[in-house]
C-alpha cells in the first residue's frame, strides 16, 4: 500500500487526539509501512462456471484470487517483531523502492493493458493476453518503464516482469478489463506521471516514451464516452468522466469513427465532413491533427502537458487509434 505507514501514523495520531487528547506515548515514526500485492478480482459468474465445472463445487459467491502473494514490510518495529519471514514475508529499511517498482510495472501496466485490450474487444485480461499483439504490447510497455524504476534490492526486475506475464495471463483468475479501467485518470496519474518525466525530462539522453503515448491515447479514445460504433457509452468507469469528455471527444474529432481490422480498412457507416479531412495525401501525419495537450493537462498537470516530445507521442497514437483502430496501431507504430 502507498504511504501505508504515514497514513496509519496520521490516522492514529488523529484517533487518540480526538479519544483522549494528548499524544502517543509510542513514537509515531516506529509504525512500519507496507506493501502487499496479490490480484483478487470481482466475484463473476465465470468463476462460478469454472468451479463447479474444474473442481466440482457450486458456490454463489467465491472469492478468486491468484495463487502469487507479496508481502513487504518495513522493518521497523517498536519492540521486537512476529517472524513473518518465515511464511515469505519480506523485512526491508526502506519500502519506497519496492512501492515504486509495484506502482509503474504492475499497476501501470493493468491500466495501459486495460485501455488497450477494450479497444481491441476483449472482455477478460487473460484472453487478451493471449493476443501476441497485446501481449507484445504489454512486455514492451514494461521494457520502456523499467527504466525509471530505482532498485529494489533483492529483486531481479527482469524475473519480476516475465511473473507479471504470467500471472496477467492466468485463466483461473478472469479479471475483467473493466475493473481495471476503473478510475483511470486517477491510477495514470500515480503510476505513469513521474516514468514519463523521468523517461522524458531527467533522462540524458531522453529515452522513448512510445508505448507510454499509446496507453495515453487508448485512456482518451475511452473517455470520449463513444464506443466503435459511434454510440453512447452506458456510464464511462472514470470519476473525471464528465470533466473530462468534451477534452477527449475535442482531441479524438469524433466525427471520425475508428476502425477495428488490423489493415485499419474502414467499415460502413464512417463519414467525414470537408473540414475533418485528414492530410493523407501527405503521409497522414496525425500528429498535426489530433491534440491531446488538454486531456494531459487535466489528467498529468501542466508539467506532462509541456513536454512536447511526449504530447507528440500521444497525439500521433490517438490519430492512428481514431483514424485506423487500436490493432492496426499495435502492429504499426513505433
Amino acid at each position: 500500500m502507498l504511504g501505508s505507514g504515514s497514513a496509519s501514523r496520521f490516522s492514529l495520531r488523529a484517533t487518540q487526539a480526538y479519544l483522549w487528547s494528548h499524544p502517543l506515548s509510542v513514537p509515531l515514526s516506529l509504525r512500519p509501512a507496507f506493501l502487499q500485492d496479490r490480484i483478487t478480482p470481482a466475484t463473476e459468474d465465470v468463476h462460478k462456471e469454472i468451479l463447479q465445472h474444474d473442481f466440482g463445487v457450486e458456490d454463489e459467491w467465491p472469492v478468486v484470487a491468484e495463487h502469487f502473494g507479496q508481502w513487504i514490510v518495513e522493518d521497523n518495529f517498536v519492540d521486537g517483531r512476529p517472524r513473518w519471514e518465515d511464511v515469505g514475508v519480506m523485512f526491508v529499511p526502506d519500502v519506497k523502492p519496492y512501492e515504486h517498482m509495484k506502482l509503474r510495472l504492475l499497476n501501470g501496466t493493468h491500466s495501459a493493458l486495460s485501455y488497450v485490450s477494450h479497444l481491441s474487444g476483449f472482455q477478460f485480461v487473460d484472453d487478451a493476453m493471449n493476443c501476441e499483439t497485446i501481449r507484445d504490447f504489454v512486455e514492451c510497455y514494461m521494457d520502456e518503464v523499467s527504466a525509471s524504476v530505482p532498485e529494489a534490492p533483492g529483486v531481479n526486475v527482469d524475473g519480476y516482469k516475465k511473473d507479471l506475464v504470467t500471472r496477467f495471463s492466468n485463466p483461473y483468475v478472469k479479471d475483467k478489463v473493466e475493473r481495471l479501467m476503473m478510475d483511470g485518470s486517477q491510477k495514470l496519474r500515480n503510476t505513469m506521471r513521474d516514468a514519463i518525466n523521468y523517461l522524458s525530462v531527467e533522462s540524458e539522453p531522453a529515452q522513448s516514451t512510445t508505448c507510454l503515448g499509446i496507453a495515453v491515447a487508448a485512456f482518451i479514445r475511452y473517455v470520449t464516452g463513444i464506443d466503435q460504433e459511434g454510440m453512447e457509452i452506458d456510464k464511462v468507469l472514470d470519476p473525471m468522466a464528465e470533466e473530462l469528455k468534451e477534452p477527449a471527444r475535442k482531441a479524438c474529432r469524433l466525427v471520425s469513427l475508428p476502425a477495428t481490422p488490423e489493415d485499419g480498412s474502414v467499415g460502413e457507416g464512417r463519414v467525414l465532413d470537408e473540414s475533418e479531412e485528414t492530410d493523407e495525401e501527405e503521409g497522414g501525419d496525425s500528429s498535426k491533427v489530433y491534440d491531446s495537450r488538454g486531456v494531459v493537462k487535466i489528467v498529468f498537470g501542466p508539467e506532462v502537458a509541456g513536454i512536447e516530445a511526449f504530447v507528440e507521442t500521444v497525439n500521433r497514437a490517438l490519430g492512428l487509434i481514431c483514424e485506423k483502430g487500436m490493432v492496426y496501431t499495435l502492429l504499426n507504430i513505433n
